[in-house]
């Protein structure tokens, strides 16, 4: 889902992973579209490798892993 936003709103993707990013979002898709979508694009991806790796570090510490949100990564 996070890549459709990224393609038809980025700064939208943007808000919902990395909510200080917004604003510079915003101001690159204003400016041509695409510089938006790629700095969306790298936010993005690099929420979801936070995720990955918290996760996989959770797990090797030991502790359990948290309840699943309704929200897909």
């Amino acid at each position: 889902m996070l890549v459709v936003l990224v393609v038809l709103c980025p700064p939208l993707a943007v808000l919902l992973t990395a909510p200080s990013q917004t604003a510079k979002s915003f101001a690159l898709t204003l400016l041509l579209y695409v510089p938006g979508v790629l700095h969306a694009r790298s936010t993005v991806e690099q929420y979801r490798a936070h995720r990955q790796y918290a996760s996989l570090m959770r797990v090797l510490d030991g502790h359990p892993e948290p309840a699943k949100s309704l929200r897909a990564a």
